[in-house]
């Protein structure tokens, strides 16, 4: 089986973490936890490049797939 966890992150220009929002629980609290708290220690990131930014954040949609 596998259980995914799709996440929406918004960057500022600095690539700094302003939002973390879950689009899709994988079912598992825990999991869907793990997923955001990987960002945030992740974070810093490089600049988002300029053409990824609206009003100056970037949004990216992330899934984080656990395979048991």
């Amino acid at each position: 089986d596998n259980l995914i966890t799709s996440l929406q992150v918004t960057l500022n220009t600095k690539g700094e973490i302003i939002a973390v929002k879950i689009l899709g629980s994988s079912g598992v609290r825990e999991l869907d936890d793990a997923a955001i708290e990987s960002f945030n220690e992740a974070g810093p990131f490089p600049n988002p490049p300029k053409d990824l930014l609206v009003n100056g954040k970037a949004t990216i949609e992330w899934l984080s797939l656990i395979h048991i």
